[in-house]
């Protein structure tokens, strides 16, 4: 089976998984299999994180240092535009929660720099240049 085939299968998984437990949490009755079934899909969540985090690890050792160095660099890059666009959004709402805030600024800045290395196989990505 492809790789591409299984993530989008616990993908699926997950999304489903995802709405009948915010339907079950609505409802005012609550089924005994409600709790079996949250265990289950945390299970299917840390299972598919770890089957990705293996896949990434697996790719990026495959990849050459000059992409390695693009991918860095445009990773640093995303993360201070999106650190800085956070602050300035901060600034401007006044908000009253946390001042700094980088989880979100991370998490975005490694999708866009490394997320097609899980989906792609070695020989559809083509190497760059610096």
């Amino acid at each position: 089976m492809k790789r591409n085939t299984i993530i989008y299968a616990l993908s699926g998984l997950a999304a489903v998984g995802a709405i009948v437990i915010v339907i079950e949490m609505n409802t005012s009755w609550e089924p005994p299999y409600f709790f079996p079934f949250l265990i289950g899909y945390v299970v299917l969540l840390l299972g598919s994180a770890l089957y990705i985090l293996i896949l990434f690890l697996l790719s990026i050792m495959k990849i050459n240092r000059a992409e390695l160095g693009r991918r860095l660099l445009k990773f640093i890059g995303l993360f201070i535009i999106f650190s800085l666009g956070s602050l300035v959004l901060d600034e401007f709402f006044k908000s009253d929660g946390p001042r700094v805030n980088y989880g979100l600024a991370l998490g975005m800045a490694f999708s866009f720099s490394f997320f097609d290395l899980i989906l792609s196989d070695q020989k559809e990505r083509t190497d760059y240049e610096i």
